[in-house]
Parts: C-alpha cells; sequence; structure tokens
C-alpha cells in the first residue's frame, strides 16, 4: 500500500474552486476568512452607511448655514449702502443749515456788541449829566464826593495805582486732566484772597470784579460777568505792593493756589508794579430811591 502523503495534492473540487498558490496549493489562511474581514475592516458596513448619511446631512445644514449667513451679510451691507446714501443726500442740506447758523450767530454777536456799545456811551452821557448837576451846589458837591467813594467800592469807575499783576493758566500737561486746569472756584478763592490781603480794586482779564460779579464755569469757559474769559487769566489787583503779595501767600486761598503750583503744575506769576490801571465794571441798576430829606 503506499503512503498517503506521498500521493499527488488533489485538484479543487468542481464547484468550489480553491485559491491556489504559486505551486497551486490553496492559501493556508483561507479557513480565516472571517478574521481576515475583522482586520482589513475595522468598522462595521453599517456603522460606515450611518456615517456617511451624517456627513451628507451635515454637508447640507452646512450649505444651508452658509447661505443664511451670506443673506445676512447681504442685507447688512444692503443696509450700509442705503444709509450711506441718505448721509450723502442730506450733507448738503446739513451744511447749508451749519452755515446759517454759525451766520446767525455771529450776527446775534454783533448784534450785542453794538448794544453794549450803545449802553457805554448813554452811561457815561448819564455820569458828564449827573456830575454838572452836582457841582453846581455845595450839597451836591458832597454828594458827589460820597458818590465817588461808594463808586470805588461799587467798581463803577476805574482806578489807578500801585499793586500786582497776577497771571495764571493751566499746567502744560493739563489737556485732559482737570486737576491741571485753572477752575472757576480756583479764580474765586484767588480774588477773596486778595481782598483779604487788602486789595482795594481787582480785575480779571479787564473785567471788573465787585460784590455782585459772578464768577463761574460755563461748559469749559469761565465767565466773569457774563463774558467768557480767556487763558491766560490776568488779574490786577490794586494795593499796597510792598505787603499786598506777602500777606496774599498767607491766606487760606493764596496757600491753595501754591498747592496747585506745586503739586500740579499749574502756573502763578506774581510781579508788583508802580502803576496799573483797573477798569470801570457795568453799574449795577438802582432797585430802591428815595427823596432827599428823609421822605419816602
Amino acid at each position: 500500500m503506499s503512503d498517503p502523503r506521498s500521493a499527488p495534492t488533489a485538484p479543487g473540487r468542481p464547484g468550489r474552486p480553491g485559491r491556489q498558490g504559486e505551486r497551486g496549493q490553496r492559501p493556508p489562511d483561507e479557513s480565516m476568512s472571517l478574521l481576515n474581514n475583522l482586520l482589513t475592516q475595522t468598522v462595521d458596513e453599517d456603522y460606515a452607511l450611518a456615517a456617511e448619511r451624517r456627513r451628507s446631512r451635515g454637508e447640507q445644514h452646512t450649505t444651508a448655514g452658509l447661505i443664511g449667513l451670506m443673506s445676512v451679510l447681504f442685507v447688512f451691507g444692503l443696509l450700509i449702502v442705503t444709509m450711506v446714501l441718505q448721509t450723502n443726500r442730506a450733507a448738503p442740506a446739513l451744511e447749508e443749515e451749519r452755515a446759517q447758523l454759525i451766520e446767525r450767530i455771529n450776527d446775534e454777536g454783533e448784534e450785542v456788541e453794538a448794544l453794549r456799545r450803545t449802553a457805554d456811551s448813554l452811561q457815561a452821557t448819564v455820569a458828564r449829566l449827573e456830575e454838572d448837576v452836582l457841582s453846581r451846589s455845595r450839597v451836591g458837591q458832597s454828594l458827589q464826593r460820597r458818590r465817588e467813594r461808594l463808586a470805588v467800592l461799587n467798581g463803577t469807575v476805574p482806578v489807578t495805582g500801585p499793586g500786582i499783576v497776577i497771571t495764571v493758566d493751566d499746567a502744560p500737561n493739563a489737556v485732559n486732566q482737570e486737576a491741571g486746569q485753572v477752575l472757576d472756584t480756583d479764580l474765586q478763592k484767588l480774588v477773596n484772597a486778595l481782598w483779604v490781603a487788602g486789595a482795594e480794586a481787582v480785575s480779571i482779564d479787564n473785567q471788573r470784579i465787585s460784590s455782585r460779579t459772578a464768577i463761574r464755569g460755563a461748559g469749559s469757559a469761565i465767565t466773569v460777568n457774563y463774558r467768557s474769559l480767556t487763558r491766560p487769566y490776568v488779574i490786577r489787583a490794586i494795593g499796597d505792593p510792598d505787603t499786598l503779595p506777602a500777606r496774599l501767600l498767607e491766606t487760606e486761598g493764596g496757600r491753595a493756589w501754591l498747592d496747585l503750583q506745586v503739586n500740579f503744575g499749574v502756573e502763578f506769576n506774581s510781579e508788583t508794579r508802580e502803576s496799573i490801571t483797573v477798569p470801570a465794571g457795568v453799574p449795577p441798576p438802582t432797585r430802591f430811591a428815595r427823596l432827599a430829606g428823609g421822605a419816602s
């Protein structure tokens, strides 16, 4: 009997062809097809199909979202273009209104200045007539001397004499720093300090200071007697030049200004002069009057 191990290998059976190797033998892993599938296909086909469907839906959503975003951007751009066109159309009208407003302000300002000059001229005429009438009698002359003394205190006549000139201004770096700016309250403190130090007449930028003068802030400007001041602010005070500067620095207001100068850089320069002139102020209106001799 022959050894079956030496018998030739039979070809694959009909109807079920086998994989032949290089020497006509079947592959050794043919019986492990399930394991090969697991190794070569790590993702199950159902999962792959599901992932493909999700990607397809995601692309559809992404496309829809992109279309929506582009629509919003288009509408937004259309609104901007419309606003620009409307602004360009309205620009000439706005510019014309602005020019008209500026012209009106200038005209009103010139009219106000003309009325002020007229009022000053009439006031000077009234003062000359009063002096002429009062100088004709002794009683009138006595009243005139008393009126002159009161006019100095009231600030309705110009005064000339020795005193000091003080120039104050904002700190050099006080563009947006309120601490380095000269405020209306600072000028109020300085004027009050000058009165305490012995000043007889005071003016700021040629505006006479009296008991009825208002020093106040109006936006970014400071007004005295309802007139805007310009920097630097020049204060003239008539008084004894030998004692007025020293006594000024001894007052509370003077020390406050030294603090502004040292700590915040506010400019404060003072010099004595043998002769300065403080202009006259606007005379206050008459509120009460009575007849001479005590009759009311």
